[in-house]
């Protein structure tokens, strides 16, 4: 965020995810940007060349704006999370929700294999990194979760969607 100077993460893009879409809704800028935690290839267009094929295929736009509108729904759910909930309640649906998109079943456990710091955690949850570090001990203590330098395992996911009110 400019004004305060403090990050705020979003969200994690997957293979075919596309970030930048607000200049060619009428922004003349995009304030976000992207981090690459892996090797990867990105594709540009212009935001006149990407008018001209919502334009001509609409099947395109449709798409667009079911992407546009589940972004709308968790930029809500994230603000939401941020002024009404726990540090607590925000790293449990955090993790839920990655474990939801990049976890894969392994003994039991879903496990996030990023390369996930406790400052990115402490982005998305608009917390800082000291209480990150303390709430995953916390969730560690209480068999939620366990964790490693690159990987994160919930154990106990209905603990957590307690946590997180869900």
């Amino acid at each position: 965020h400019a004004v305060t100077g403090q990050e705020v993460v979003l969200g994690i893009l997957l293979p075919g995810e596309f970030f930048g879409s607000l200049p060619v809704l009428g922004e003349d800028t995009h304030p976000d940007t992207a981090q690459a935690h892996t090797t990867g290839c990105v594709l540009t267009i212009t935001g006149d060349d990407f008018q001209k094929i919502l334009q001509q295929y609409p099947g395109v736009s449709l798409a667009m704006l079911e992407i546009v509108s589940a972004r709308l729904r968790e930029a809500r759910e994230i603000i939401h999370q941020l002024s009404a909930s726990s540090v607590e309640s925000r790293l449990a649906a955090t993790l839920l929700k990655l474990a939801s998109k990049l976890g894969k079943t392994q003994n039991d456990e879903l496990l996030i294999q990023l390369p996930l710091s406790r400052q990115d955690l402490a982005d998305m949850t608009g917390a800082t990194v000291e209480t990150i570090s303390r709430t995953m001990s916390q969730f560690r203590k209480q068999k939620l979760i366990d964790s490693g330098r690159r990987w994160v395992a919930i154990t106990d996911r209905d603990g957590l969607k307690e946590i997180a009110g869900l």
